[in-house]
């Protein structure tokens, strides 16, 4: 999945819009009433994160072409 930005802090990932921000070293995602870091965004709504950060663990050259990879960098464009 791939985000999109549609305006300062917010983001589209398929049909809905989340807020992200970034906090002290870790970017959140604003869901129902509180706030997950990206990593576990990913996890519960992205079903080949697992895959692509194992795939980026595994090897040393990794672009930044989605949001898995880039998060394995720990940079987000925008936030």
């Amino acid at each position: 999945m791939h985000f999109q930005r549609v305006n300062e802090g917010k983001y589209r990932m398929g049909a809905k819009v989340y807020y992200v921000r970034k906090f002290r070293s870790h970017i959140m995602v604003r869901v129902g009433g509180g706030w997950l870091t990206l990593d576990e965004f990913l996890e519960r709504h992205d079903p080949c994160y697992k895959y692509r950060k194992a795939k980026i663990n595994m090897t040393s050259k990794s672009s930044c072409g989605s949001v898995s990879e880039a998060l394995a960098k720990r940079t987000l464009p925008y936030v």
